[in-house]
């Protein structure tokens, strides 16, 4: 089974590559071949690359290890900075936080 595993995996690469060298041959070939976790790549990518502000990376980046630790921390704890930055990111942690019943 291992084997057969394999080979098919080698056979289903080589038809990917094909597939997104050749535009022609792909839009004739009724399938579209991708690996199981290309959508979970592509997602990671983009949030790499987005626009985010430098103080939502740095309460990211000063709030990380702590919340790894304690997931719970992220709704209890105090808020990481001001609810008046202008990042969208930095509000909708804040307005997350002040909306959890917990906090009450």
């Amino acid at each position: 089974m291992v084997k057969v595993a394999a080979d098919m995996t080698s056979k289903l690469e080589e038809y990917e590559q094909m597939l997104s060298e050749d535009v022609e041959l792909a839009r004739l070939v009724p399938f579209r071949v991708t690996s199981r976790d290309a959508n979970k790549r592509a997602r990671v990518t983009k949030a790499l690359q987005s626009n985010i502000c430098e103080d939502t990376v740095a309460v990211l980046d000063d709030n990380h290890q702590r919340w790894m630790q304690n997931p719970s921390a992220f709704w209890t704890g105090p808020l990481p900075c001001s609810v008046n930055s202008p990042d969208p990111h930095v509000q909708i942690v804040a307005r997350s936080h002040k909306t959890n019943p917990d906090n009450e």
